[in-house]
């Protein structure tokens, strides 16, 4: 590949940290960062579009969890300290029930380093929860490791407001775009009216804020990444959640805030091309395909055969269980190693898997010899689509559709 050197490079500057990281030092080899950066590059065929993808991974911003963490922890331990505050004084703020949210993991972060067992956390997630507890005279902390429009943020704030009574809220978080402090800031100046005494603080000490990353990119080249995210297919987040046109990762994992071809297949751009966008981040996951989960769904063999059926019908064709599991795995890669299909899929051995490739290519599908992986007319691709986005529709964060082939419906 022309452009393998200078992914190599991104690959070592993006490796290369003085943090020790558990989820960054096993869970992104420099095998898995290359893999995702030239898959990445790779949505596009000619190469002048392939340097400026290249280019969007360049200037994307990747911070660790454990920066985040231990910003949020010295900020409080300081502010603690400062203010001679006692563990009963103090209260946490929860947004959701979720273990895995980032503001969850913060505090059992600060609780278990600092052994404040006492401290209570408020969930702003229902109301209910709130209006139920006099919380009175306490110091309540807001903590995250980023704030991208600001619109999240400001909503718990209303709902804090309306449930404390003389209390300080102190606002902790590590990184911010810029949009989303000036609307934070705004609201403070303009819209924050207390009625229980109630005063906000933003603790700002070494924040860091990223201003418009459109910058760092000419007019005519940030025209043509915004094309791109516009044939998004998740509503709202053509741009990013809250347009917030976001560039960042933490630990390589991607929030909805950032530009939509950074952290999702639905985009429709590819469509030509036959072949799924494929991203380099992700929302939830440390790789964006999973080989477990995927297989998982795949391993439901009597809902698999459904659409299975469907296809044979609809092509004339006669795909068995096991070679159309084979198209719809390699559906979610640019391109797969024979020696890893073998395992992965579970065969007995590479005969078997190339005996199944020279079948399914008989068939004029899909070219699996092909690198990237290819359908051979737009109509295959979309017909395929659908049942992707069917079964894995959860699985990628979007909703499931009810159509199939041709947009008609499933019957049993």
């Amino acid at each position: 590949m022309i452009l393998k050197r200078e992914i190599n490079e991104i690959v070592k500057k993006n490796l290369r940290s003085k943090t020790k990281s558990p989820l960054r030092r096993n869970s992104f080899t420099k095998g898995t960062l290359y893999t995702n950066y030239e898959n990445f590059v790779l949505n596009a065929d000619e190469l002048e579009e392939q340097r400026l993808l290249l280019k969007v991974i360049k200037e994307t911003k990747n911070y660790t969890k454990e920066q985040s963490r231990e910003f949020c922890n010295t900020t409080f331990w300081k502010d603690k300290g400062n203010n001679h505050l006692l563990s009963s004084d103090i209260l946490f703020v929860k947004r959701t029930d979720r273990l895995d949210a980032s503001t969850n993991k913060i505090v059992s972060y600060i609780i278990d380093d600092g052994n404040l067992f006492k401290t209570i956390s408020i969930n702003c997630e229902f109301d209910s929860n709130l209006k139920n507890n006099n919380y009175e005279n306490k110091t309540v902390y807001y903590f995250d490791d980023f704030c991208g429009s600001g619109e999240q943020l400001i909503k718990t704030l209303r709902k804090l407001e309306g449930s404390l009574i003389n209390c300080k809220i102190k606002i902790v978080i590590f990184a911010w775009l810029h949009i989303g402090y000036q609307n934070l800031i705004r609201f403070l100046k303009n819209e924050f009216k207390t009625t229980h005494n109630n005063e906000i603080i933003l603790l700002e000490d070494n924040i860091i804020i990223l201003e418009s990353f459109a910058d760092k990119f000419t007019y005519e080249e940030w025209e043509k990444i915004l094309n791109i995210c516009e044939m998004c297919t998740i509503r709202g987040c053509q741009q990013g959640y809250g347009n917030s046109q976001a560039m960042i990762t933490f630990d390589y994992l991607s929030p909805n805030n950032n530009l939509p071809l950074i952290w999702t297949h639905k985009i429709d751009y590819l469509d030509k091309s036959n072949q799924l966008w494929y991203p380099f981040s992700s929302r939830k996951n440390n790789k964006f395909y999973l080989y477990g989960e995927i297989l998982t769904i795949l391993k439901k063999k009597s809902q698999v055969d459904v659409f299975r059926k469907k296809i044979n019908d609809y092509f004339h064709i006669k795909l068995t269980y096991n070679q159309f599991r084979l198209i719809l795995f390699c559906m979610n890669f640019r391109y797969l190693l024979l020696d890893d299909l073998v395992t992965i899929l579970g065969y007995d051995n590479k005969d078997q898997l190339i005996k199944d490739i020279e079948i399914v290519s008989q068939t004029n599908i899909i070219d699996l010899s092909h690198k990237p992986f290819k359908f051979n007319s737009n109509k295959i691709f979309h017909e395929f689509k659908k049942v992707h986005e069917s079964l894995f529709g959860e699985l990628f964060n979007s909703k499931k559709k009810k159509n199939t082939l041709s947009g008609q419906r499933n019957r049993n």
